[in-house]
């Protein structure tokens, strides 16, 4: 399964769950989601379910903003033992300083917030486009944080565009150099 620039929220029973699958996330917004564990995301092998022999799931993140989810085991993702994040590609993970992972780390080019989740995402709304997103607000710690050299799709081509539609990479922070923002919304000036 390949998710690029979408948004996933508000859904009862966890954002996205893999078992014994293989998960590519780009550019994506996971936030508002609620579950026993892994309230944005769950990864588990296949046994997860009694059917070995076991699979584990494989869950590769880039460029991706997980906050603001609830569970009472792993809010933002629940990794099961066996199962395979690959993450430390200019993710944010969590708020308040807290990742709310289980099962795997943050890599050193991922971000742990240590902000509300108001002070990163918006609201899900209409901000323009076809679908509702979470806009950035001003001076979230996501704006011009994606990989500086470009935000990619599963196949490492850039993503031209955001979940609505306008220009990727944009000098969100005014700070004179263009790059992506994490998660499926782009600040435009």
């Amino acid at each position: 399964l390949t998710i690029e620039s979408s948004t996933i929220s508000a859904n009862q029973d966890g954002g996205v769950g893999n078992v014994g699958g293989r998960v590519a996330i780009a550019n994506s917004t996971i936030s508002g989601n609620i579950a026993d564990t892994g309230g944005g995301l769950s990864n588990a092998h296949s046994d997860y379910y009694g059917d070995c022999p076991c699979t584990p799931g494989t869950l590769t993140l880039r460029d991706s903003l997980i906050a603001g989810n609830q569970a009472t085991v792993g809010p933002e993702i629940e990794n099961d033992a066996i199962s395979i994040v690959n993450a430390n590609n200019f993710n944010l993970f969590g708020t308040n300083g807290n990742a709310g992972v289980i099962g795997f780390s943050p890599g050193p080019t991922d971000i742990v917030p240590s902000v509300s989740l108001a002070q990163i995402l918006g609201p899900l709304q209409n901000n323009g486009g076809p679908t509702q997103t979470h806009a950035l607000v001003a001076g979230s710690p996501a704006i011009d944080a994606g990989n500086p050299n470009g935000c990619l799709d599963s196949t490492g081509l850039p993503l031209q565009t955001d979940q609505r539609g306008l220009p990727r990479a944009f000098d969100g922070n005014h700070d004179g150099t263009v790059r992506c923002d994490i998660g499926a919304f782009e600040l435009q000036a």
